[in-house]
């Protein structure tokens, strides 16, 4: 490594750390942009071709910003596009923010963006924010931490400013919401994964739920119950086998379910049959998961500040870990 580059890094890891507590991070579809939330609003970062350093390339405009806790990158299709949800205390409830970029420009210079739109009439704290595959169409789902799920639709593509409520459903009984995940399968009905916290008899675990298009409304087609509050779900990006998977951090636990998603009923609501598969254990909490492209790997972050890459045995199918990122935390 050159000096230059030497400096470069440290320049990055510097400015990054500058931002104090990151309450949420994301990637765009490449992996070379990236998303911050903190007390510093939200930042996009980029990744230069020839190191590995990130350097910051804008600040999003917008009131309420430092309160994001939630952020999705939406398919590059449709531009390059993030939402954020927030708890927005001053204005009664979380809102979400839609932003777009609207100048790109070369490397080393900062971009410009532009606030699109501003959902509001969430009711409290915006806990999730989702773009659906791009098979579905631009639509934004936003989880509320009261239970309530909202699905807005972009009725300007080109445009971004104009979303509409097209439906939206709440988790029932005393649960609260944690996070949300899409199906990715571009074949058979939208799907939603929707984590949620230990509210007794009510729903706890992970919630499967599916649109049933004929009558513009979501039906619950599984429960999976959890001992401990579901902190975070993963859906697999591709089929394994003709089935889903899907992960749900419980506690020190990640549990994998095998969804098989059968015909349509009568009254179009999908059927969904969910068998467990693995239990993953980890040294404490597990905050965040996600899969690599080719549903191979499960990379899993605990509070501890450690990532455990997990993978399948060929031979037997057990699920075992491959590989152990120490973090500062745990140092």
């Amino acid at each position: 490594m050159t000096q230059m580059q030497q400096d470069t890094e440290a320049k990055s890891v510097s400015q990054l750390a500058g931002l104090g507590l990151a309450t949420a991070v994301c990637y765009d579809c490449y992996g070379t942009q990236m998303a911050t939330c903190s007390e510093k609003g939200v930042v996009i970062w980029k990744n230069s071709d020839s190191s590995s350093a990130w350097s910051r390339r804008a600040v999003l405009p917008g009131e309420g910003t430092k309160d994001c806790g939630t952020l999705a990158w939406a398919h590059p299709e449709y531009g390059n596009v993030i939402a954020a949800g927030s708890n927005d205390v001053a204005k009664e409830g979380g809102r979400v923010y839609v932003w777009e970029e609207v100048t790109p420009t070369a490397s080393g210079e900062e971009s410009a963006w532009a606030l699109r739109s501003t959902l509001g009439e969430c009711g409290a704290a915006v806990v999730g924010v989702r773009f659906a595959p791009p098979a579905k169409g631009l639509w934004l789902a936003a989880a509320a931490s009261n239970g309530t799920i909202r699905l807005y639709e972009c009725l300007g593509a080109l445009e971004l400013k104009h979303w509409d409520l097209q439906s939206y459903f709440s988790i029932g009984g005393e649960c609260m919401v944690q996070g949300l995940e899409w199906c990715p399968s571009p074949a058979g009905p939208a799907m939603l994964a929707v984590a949620c916290t230990n509210g007794g008899n009510s729903g706890a675990g992970v919630q499967v739920w599916s649109y049933v298009e004929p009558f513009a409304r979501w039906t619950l087609s599984a429960t999976l119950p959890c001992a401990a509050t579901v902190a975070a779900v993963a859906w697999s990006p591709m089929q394994i086998a003709e089935h889903e998977l899907l992960a749900g951090a419980s506690g020190d636990l990640v549990i994998l379910w095998r969804l098989n998603v059968g015909p349509l009923k009568e009254d179009g609501t999908a059927t969904v049959h969910a068998e467990e598969v693995a239990r993953l254990p980890h040294s404490s909490s597990v905050c965040q998961m996600e899969w690599n492209m080719t549903a191979s790997t499960l990379a899993t972050s605990t509070a501890d500040g450690n990532v455990t890459l997990w993978s399948s045995n060929l031979a037997t199918g057990d699920w075992q870990p491959q590989a152990l990122v120490v973090g500062d935390a745990a140092l």
